[in-house]
């Protein structure tokens, strides 16, 4: 009797478990909101210059709000405003509606734009809040002595995606070099 009693107990929790719906958020697609061709291995170092307008793209203000920042040989820091998930990000469609048309000139204009958005609405548009996470990839671009390129780390769940890219070459030691970086979230 036990024995049965064990088996039907046992099958009402495997149906039980089944039909249950699953308690993991089903989450989004994935959606590229910033890639870059960080296309001058030997800026000055601590001068952020923006990347090739061509080959780079930022879901919110194009190209144009990407930058890289040389930090030393082979180091250095790529950011790009406004898609690090967090709070103080906004969503396309509030920035449509605050901005209209008006195209993207700098970073600093962005960052005024998304503040005024803000401050309009009365709270940051915390729907385009992920937090922390993402997907990001980096390749060596180019004939300079870097063998790779590869992401040491990245800060995502503010208001800014930043990774810092360094770059190898063939002896393994770090080297100047041109590369490209992809941020999927």
């Amino acid at each position: 009797m036990q024995r049965k009693l064990a088996i039907v107990a046992g099958f009402a929790l495997m149906v039980a478990v089944w039909a249950a719906p699953a308690a993991a958020d089903p989450g989004r697609g994935a959606q590229i909101l910033c890639y870059l061709w960080a296309n001058n291995a030997s800026p000055s170092i601590g001068v952020p210059y923006t990347p090739s307008t061509t080959y780079s793209y930022n879901t919110f203000g194009r190209a144009t709000v990407n930058s890289v920042t040389k930090t030393s040989t082979g180091t250095y820091t790529a950011k790009c405003s406004l898609v690090g998930g967090g709070a103080f990000t906004f969503s396309a469609a509030t920035a449509d509606a605050e901005v209209g048309s008006t195209a993207v000139e700098s970073v600093e204009s962005v960052e005024s734009m998304a503040g005024e958005a803000a401050v309009s609405i009365g709270e940051p548009d915390t729907s385009g809040s992920w937090g922390p996470g993402g997907h990001v990839q980096v390749t060596a671009y180019g004939s300079e002595d870097a063998d790779h390129c590869k992401v040491s780390n990245w800060t995502t769940g503010g208001a800014h995606f930043t990774a810092i890219v360094r770059c190898y070459n063939h002896a393994g030691g770090l080297a100047d070099n041109r590369f490209d970086l992809l941020f999927i979230w």
